[in-house]
C-alpha cells in the first residue's frame, strides 16, 4: 500500500521516525474535526429545515387552531414571516 510504504520509508530515515508519527497525528486529528464539524453542520441544518416547516405550518393554520393555542392570525404571520435562521 502507498500510505504504508510512505510511513515505512519515512521511518526508515535517521531522526524522522517522530515526525512520521506527528504527521499521521495530525491528520488524524484534521480528519476528526472535519468529520466532527461535518456532523455539527448537517445537526444545523435538519434544525433550520424543521424551524422552517413549522413556521410554514403555523402561517396555515386556521384561526380556530391558532385560537386553541393562544395565538391570534396575526402573531402566527409574524412567527411565520422570519427567515428560518433567526430565533
Amino acid at each position: 500500500m502507498i500510505k504504508n510504504d510512505c510511513i515505512v520509508s519515512i521511518k526508515s530515515n535517521n531522526g524522522s521516525h517522530r515526525i512520521a508519527q506527528s504527521w499521521v497525528h495530525w491528520l488524524k486529528s484534521g480528519i476528526r474535526l472535519f468529520i466532527e464539524d461535518a456532523k455539527r453542520l448537517a445537526d444545523l441544518l435538519i434544525f433550520w429545515q424543521r424551524r422552517a416547516t413549522e413556521r410554514q405550518r403555523l402561517r396555515d393554520m386556521d384561526s380556530h387552531l391558532l385560537d386553541d393555542i393562544g395565538l391570534q392570525r396575526r402573531d402566527a404571520i409574524r412567527e411565520g414571516g422570519k427567515p428560518f435562521w433567526m430565533a
